[in-house]
């Protein structure tokens, strides 16, 4: 049944501040993680005009927007919400760090540090004491600042985030340890840790779930509370606290990870926690960057493959790879696409293996045929048939290491040098033929002068 301060959803309904009523029952259905309902009657709240709960009512679905457990959900949609609620200092806390982190279309640092700084200041004078700042308010400032570069301020807040934790609970080593972590960064490489604008991509601007991280430990300031709901959100915040650390420690951790293994850490780490705040979302996605990182670098692979001319097995195994993925993105067409790029490299290999064997049965048939008409008795004749076999040694060279060819080249060269040979026997023996001949002929007309003188 659904209830709130104790009242049924019929009491609500029936209850005589009906408007703020409205309000109080979309809390209601918040809490029970009903978000659907729950933005129904928070928009019937932020829509009704002069409704003192409208600024409250948008700021809830401005986080609902930020968690992006909505339809349609964006960081542009939560901004505009966050910004109806001016009084509100969560409100304000959230649209700095939405403008200094970036949104889907926008994105301005200054305005969010502005914004963030007034926010700070706020708290302190409805706290008194700076000192009563949570821890995790404390290190998500250090972490703005950290990105902003401005390294002094942000080893401040994590030197008051270590300051205010307890090392005897466990919640409070964890954040103790990152807050020395990031420290000793800051320490090593003084500059910002992101700089990414929405302009280069707003989906991929690093940003922080500060969606409800304050009103965990210091209650919503613009809320008129009883006596009985302060004791109730006190009891509520001892048993969050270390809820809520534990979450800001994972989203830290998830803002650093890089591999496989670490995001399926973290999506069982978040699972684990039981649907807290957006933690189901944060697992999803820790379980969509598992497939992810092998999705990008198989991706990689595959233009790889194609500009270096890998062989048919590389992409075969990377096919293989892609379907492990699933159906994830376009996994299943990719290897397709693999499978299909091997074939056509097994198709051209298999058309030029057929065209080289066409080219070597052409040669061993003219060699063979060569060899089976020898012929030849000029000097010419010799020349012609070394030439032949000139050719036919070319193109077993041509074919170099397929079957024997390089047996068939030296063959022909030996023939080349054989042919030549008996050429150069046969043109010396004419040139000697011819000699003899002339000399006959002088000494006969020598002689034949001779006598009818």
């Amino acid at each position: 049944m659904i209830e709130y301060d104790n009242l049924s959803l019929e009491e609500l309904l029936r209850h005589t501040h009906a408007r703020e009523a409205w309000y109080w029952l979309g809390m209601a259905y918040f809490e029970r993680n009903d978000f659907g309902n729950a933005v129904i009657w928070l928009e019937k709240t932020m829509n009704d005009p002069g409704n003192e709960w409208a600024g409250k009512a948008a700021h809830y679905i401005g986080e609902l927007h930020v968690a992006k457990v909505l339809p349609n959900s964006s960081r542009d949609k939560a901004l505009r919400l966050f910004e109806k609620n001016q009084e509100g200092i969560l409100s304000k806390l959230n649209a700095g760090f939405l403008y200094h982190q970036g949104t889907e279309t926008k994105r301005d640092p200054a305005k969010g540090k502005k914004l963030i700084e007034e926010a700070i200041n706020q708290l302190i004078k409805v706290k008194g004491n700076d000192n009563h700042l949570a821890q995790i308010e404390c290190f998500k400032i250090g972490e703005m600042y950290a990105i902003e570069g401005i390294s002094a301020k942000a080893i401040e807040y994590f030197k008051k985030t270590i300051d205010r934790c307890d090392s005897n609970f466990e919640s409070d080593r964890n954040l103790i340890e990152i807050a020395k972590e990031s420290i000793q960064e800051l320490k090593n490489t003084p500059k910002p840790i992101n700089t990414a604008s929405a302009e280069e991509g707003g989906q991929g601007c690093q940003y922080y779930y500060f969606e409800s991280a304050a009103s965990a430990f210091i209650g919503d300031m613009n809320m008129e509370m009883t006596k009985e709901n302060i004791q109730e959100l006190k009891e509520r915040n001892l048993n969050d606290n270390d809820l809520e650390k534990q979450y800001v420690i994972l989203c830290s951790r998830k803002n650093k990870a890089q591999s496989v293994n670490d995001f399926k850490e973290l999506a069982g780490l978040f699972r684990a926690m039981n649907g807290y705040k957006d933690t189901k979302y944060l697992a999803e996605e820790c379980e969509r960057m598992v497939l992810e990182i092998p999705y990008s670098n198989y991706c990689s692979s595959k233009n790889s493959a194609i500009s270096n001319s890998h062989d048919e097995n590389y992409l075969r195994a990377l096919a293989k790879e892609f379907r492990i993925l699933g159906n994830y993105k376009d996994s299943e067409a990719l290897a397709i696409e693999c499978d299909a790029l091997a074939q056509q490299i097994v198709e051209k290999k298999r058309a030029v293996d057929n065209e080289i064997y066409r080219k070597y049965q052409s040669a061993l048939k003219k060699i063979k045929e060569q060899l089976d008409n020898q012929g030849g008795k000029t000097g010419d004749d010799f020349l012609n048939i070394a030439q032949v076999y000139k050719n036919i040694g070319n193109e077993f060279k041509a074919l170099a290491g397929y079957r024997d060819s390089a047996k068939y080249f030296a063959k022909c060269e030996t023939l080349v040098s054989e042919y030549n040979k008996k050429a150069e026997k046969k043109i010396a023996r004419k040139k000697t033929m011819w000699v003899t001949i002339c000399l006959l002929l002088l000494v006969f007309f020598f002689l034949k002068t001779c006598i009818y003188n």
